[in-house]
């Protein structure tokens, strides 16, 4: 994977973040999960479109995904989730329609010859 370096890192003890292209990008936990952030980021273009594809095979109305924030947790959850896309939907009919709801994607860690992140789920949440 090509290396990623970010020009506005923020960290402290178990916590890094920074941003690019208006994305936050936040890890928790250990050096690895800080790694994975950065692998993440590496591959972002590809990841976004496999994300954005789950998304609208579930979403009848017509509008658009805008990725907002990535995270990786402190660990991975039991289900093999050890990434999380944040996208905000911005409905065509009513721009202000969605304001309130987020979808996280979820993504899962893959050996090779598989691509190394595959979204498998996703929640829906509201603020």
């Amino acid at each position: 994977m090509p290396a990623f370096e970010p020009d506005d890192l923020k960290t402290k003890p178990g916590f890094w973040r920074f941003t690019h292209n208006d994305i936050e990008f936040v890890a928790r936990g250990d050096d690895s999960r800080y790694a994975a952030l950065l692998d993440v980021a590496s591959v972002l273009n590809d990841l976004d479109a496999q994300c954005l594809k789950l998304l609208r095979d579930f979403m009848k109305h017509a509008g658009t995904f805008e990725l907002d924030s990535v995270e990786v947790p402190e660990s991975p959850h039991d289900d093999g989730a050890s990434v999380s896309l944040r996208y905000n939907f911005v409905a065509d009919a009513d721009a202000h329609e969605f304001g309130y709801t987020y979808f996280d994607v979820w993504l899962g860690r893959q050996s090779e010859p598989l691509p190394p992140f595959w979204p498998f789920k996703f929640v829906v949440g509201f603020h």
